[in-house]
């Protein structure tokens, strides 16, 4: 009864307030919002789209559907199909595509007594989303869900977005948290019309601990260890070239594990801070192999000269000077001199004419042994060069090796530093 007596002189195809030339005001706000799954093509950093499921609702006053409670049965508000009254006409103004949840059979809304009118419109709303990436895996996006009316003007309809709730819920998926929900007025002017408009924005946050832990804590273990195995040596008389072939298989490795991330990092404009980070690693690791490479080849010039370090070299590194006080120089001439072989021949071929073969047969035997003894000698001077520069080298590699390293910690520090710095503002256009 009460709802034939409502829409007996009814007509749905007005909107409300226009026999009185007044606008119709709306109120809205957002009640619920869900991030779709990311594993999906709904979200895609190519794409730049986002997909939500929302819940908003919508609230009017149309002054045709009012009742005295008291004339019926004290009756304050009735839920009806909403096919039956007036509805406000907003779509999605950023959308790609919009799916109800509810067949509009199904679509309800509850009149109450003095003529307000409440819509609850859950929807799919897969929505063009502008990403900033500069701070991946560390962004934040701002998403915007912008609802515009096709024709109505600010003169027939006014519409006033308030913040939701506090019992509203949003909840992210395993990869973005939806952190706040932003709403806000705007006005379209077109046609020297000018119109209204609200916009929900979406502030998500994406997780990093996914890309941390499979992205960076592998790239900086290999950095460290990529250093250790270039700078670090068991001994000193371990071979240069072995470091330098670690590092380039190291290098190789980072290469590889670079076009891995570049995968999983997102196509666009500005170069991601993981990217940043990944690139300054392997920038470390070449000047490594680089610094190597260089000081392989002046420890074997300078191996090759035959001279010890200096003092100062020594003192530079804070070691103690080689004392040769023990050891000769090519000492084996005068080791042959106090032989006086040539003494010897000259008073055996005195003595005896027929003994001159083995003369010359001595001889020789004395100039091979002088040439055995002075190689001999030289051999053991050159490994002692060999050894003393080693050792300065050695204590080189160790300087070079904490440099190194504490560049790879400071350039971790960069990266956890700028990821964690206040989120950017809002876009001044919101």
């Amino acid at each position: 009864m009460l709802l034939d007596h409502l829409l007996n002189k009814y007509d749905k195809r007005v909107r409300p307030w226009a026999d009185h030339n007044l606008p119709v005001e709306i109120k809205a706000t957002i009640v619920l919002g869900l991030l779709v799954d990311v594993a999906s093509f709904l979200f895609n950093e190519n794409q730049q789209l986002a997909s939500f499921v929302i819940s908003h609702t919508q609230q009017w006053t149309d002054p045709q559907l009012t009742w005295e409670p008291a004339d019926w049965w004290n009756i304050t508000e009735v839920t009806v199909p909403n096919a039956l009254v007036w509805l406000p006409k907003l779509f999605i103004y950023n959308s790609v595509s919009t799916k109800d949840m509810l067949k509009p059979e199904r679509y309800d809304i509850r009149l109450s007594y003095d003529g307000r009118i409440f819509v609850n419109i859950p929807q799919q709303v897969t929505s063009v989303c502008s990403l900033e990436v500069d701070l991946f895996p560390f962004d934040i996006q701002y998403c915007e869900i912008t609802h515009a009316s096709p024709l109505l003007t600010v003169h027939e309809q006014i519409v006033n977005v308030t913040d939701p709730p506090p019992e509203s819920s949003f909840t992210g998926n395993p990869e973005y948290d939806i952190i706040d929900v932003h709403t806000c007025n705007y006005y379209i002017n077109e046609n020297s019309e000018r119109r209204m408009g609200y916009i929900f924005v979406m502030h998500l946050k994406r997780r990093p601990s996914y890309y941390i832990i499979v992205m960076v804590v592998p790239t900086f273990l290999i950095a460290v260890l990529s250093v250790l195995g270039i700078f670090l040596t068991s001994s000193v008389n371990q071979p240069r070239t072995e470091k330098v072939t670690m590092g380039m298989g190291s290098l190789l490795s980072m290469i590889m594990m670079f076009g891995v991330i570049a995968d999983e990092m997102p196509r666009t404009e500005r170069f991601p801070l993981i990217g940043i980070y990944i690139l300054a690693i392997l920038m470390v690791i070449a000047a490594a192999i680089v610094v190597s490479t260089i000081q392989q080849t002046i420890h074997s010039r300078l191996v090759e000269s035959g001279d010890l370090p200096s003092n100062c070299a020594y003192r530079l590194m804070l070691l103690t000077p080689f004392d040769c006080s023990n050891t000769k120089k090519y000492n084996c001439k005068n080791r042959m001199d106090r032989l006086e072989i040539t003494e010897i021949l000259e008073n055996l071929q005195k003595t005896d004419l027929k003994l001159s073969f083995v003369v010359a047969y001595l001889q020789d035997i004395a100039a091979s042994q002088r040439k055995f003894l002075h190689k001999m000698e030289r051999g053991t001077w050159n490994e002692v060069v060999e050894i003393e520069w080693n050792r300065i080298f050695a204590r080189m590699d160790i300087a070079l090796l904490v440099l190194f390293q504490l560049t790879n910690a400071g350039v971790l520090f960069y990266f956890f530093y700028r990821g964690y710095q206040p989120p950017r503002p809002i876009p001044e256009s919101l």
